[in-house]
């Protein structure tokens, strides 16, 4: 494979982003970020003459959209109060994913590419799951900065993870800093796992020892929100997979007793996890919630100024984060960016579903592989829309917001050739 072929671009700026981001030990950055950064510039420049985009209305409209929304993102920068701040955050956040987008959508290999990403995600994730159940149960418990650490020690090397204390209960967060980062990026991992094993990509067996590992550690996260994205995906997901009505009611069936389990479950848990006030099942959202409600009817049209919600809500003495991604843009960017962050998203679902019916009217066995691909798209963006009511991962700086940028150029691209098994 040559290095200068545009899925190395990808491979190098989502891969890259999630390991520069991981921290061995607690409240120190492995890797510094102006060294993430410097890559990630680089391979857009040695990436940049690569970008040869199809031109038809369906990617033009797209990327027209991206770029409006980013225009309108620096607007609200100028008059933020914390100019500097906001561009500096909506560099680091939508020029990475920008460029991303431009690489998928000229990629002559997407469905090798969605392949390679997804075993790539899959085993990062089974690799994090590990090290954080083997901290959790091996390591020595100790506070930093008035945080509950778990550390061990391999010769020079210490390998700590914050752990946050909810009753009886630790929740594990691995080397990415908090056990909701952990979980937002295993119930990623989980679905793309079902999704490789439908594809023929791995074996029976290598699914349920990598499905038991992640699901496990999904659960010692205890991130509600990444839970029931979880649930909500892989409905989603087999109900569009389905092959027939009898497969359809039969999955449902299937899929509804897991989720009467899953509810019984989840309470059991829940109730048994005092870390906050959970009087109202928010773990103290609502405080912060009504406070950027108040100053979202501030500026309601223009909105306050990219990334700069928590500064926002510190000047009025909130330190809580709403954990809500669309109030945060609603605060941030007004109606007008929050609108075009919305149709940068429902556009990619709607595309997707388009595909999906398309594929549908044809024979199932000859568009199995395709059909998988799409669902997974449409669920994973539909899970994400959702889950991003209680979470603010994205479109901030990370590979949050990086795996959501391309998930979202995945769903414009035209699977043309058949997928090779090697389970």
């Amino acid at each position: 494979m040559e290095m200068k072929n545009i899925n190395n671009s990808i491979y190098i700026l989502l891969f890259c982003t999630l390991f520069f981001n991981l921290s061995l030990e607690y409240g120190t950055q492995t890797v510094p970020y102006f060294a993430l950064l410097a890559i990630q510039i680089l391979t857009i420049i040695l990436y940049l003459n690569k970008i040869n985009l199809p031109v038809n209305n369906k990617n033009i409209f797209f990327i027209t959209i991206v770029f409006l929304a980013m225009l309108w993102y620096s607007i609200t920068s100028l008059y933020s109060g914390f100019t500097e701040l906001s561009i500096s955050r909506l560099f680091m956040s939508f020029v990475p994913g920008f460029f991303l987008l431009l690489f998928i959508l000229s990629d002559k290999a997407p469905l090798k590419t969605f392949i390679n990403v997804s075993k790539g995600l899959m085993y990062s994730g089974v690799f994090l799951s590990i090290v954080g159940l083997v901290v959790y149960l091996l390591g020595e418990k100790t506070t930093i900065d008035g945080e509950i650490v778990q550390q061990i020690s391999l010769g020079s090397i210490t390998i700590s993870q914050l752990t946050v204390k909810a009753n009886d209960f630790y929740r594990i967060s691995s080397l990415t800093g908090n056990p909701n980062n952990l979980g937002f990026l295993l119930f990623i991992t989980v679905m793309l796992t079902f999704t490789l094993l439908s594809l023929k990509q791995i074996s029976k067996f290598k699914f349920i020892v990598f499905f038991s590992i992640q699901s496990l550690a999904l659960l010692m996260t205890f991130s509600r929100s990444s839970l029931l994205s979880l649930a909500l995906g892989l409905l989603i997901f087999y109900i569009f997979t389905a092959k027939n009505i009898h497969s359809f009611v039969k999955r449902l069936f299937t899929l509804g007793l897991m989720f009467v389990f899953g509810i019984f479950l989840f309470n059991y848990i829940d109730d048994r996890i005092t870390g906050f006030d959970r009087s109202s099942g928010l773990a103290g959202r609502e405080v912060s919630w009504e406070f950027a409600i108040n100053l979202f009817r501030e500026t309601p049209i223009l909105g306050a100024g990219f990334g700069i919600s928590q500064e926002l809500l510190n000047q009025v003495g909130i330190y809580i984060s709403t954990h809500n991604t669309h109030l945060n843009m609603l605060l941030e960017t007004g109606l007008i960016g929050y609108v075009l962050f919305i149709l940068i998203w429902l556009f990619c679902i709607v595309v997707s579903l388009i595909c999906l019916v398309r594929l549908r009217s044809t024979p199932y066995q000859e568009s199995k592989d395709k059909i998988t691909i799409y669902s997974t798209i449409v669920a994973l963006l539909v899970s994400i829309f959702i889950n991003q009511l209680f979470e603010t991962k994205i479109p901030y700086v990370g590979v949050q917001s990086l795996m959501w940028f391309y998930f979202l150029g995945a769903a414009l691209i035209v699977i043309k050739q058949r997928v090779e098994v090697k389970a």
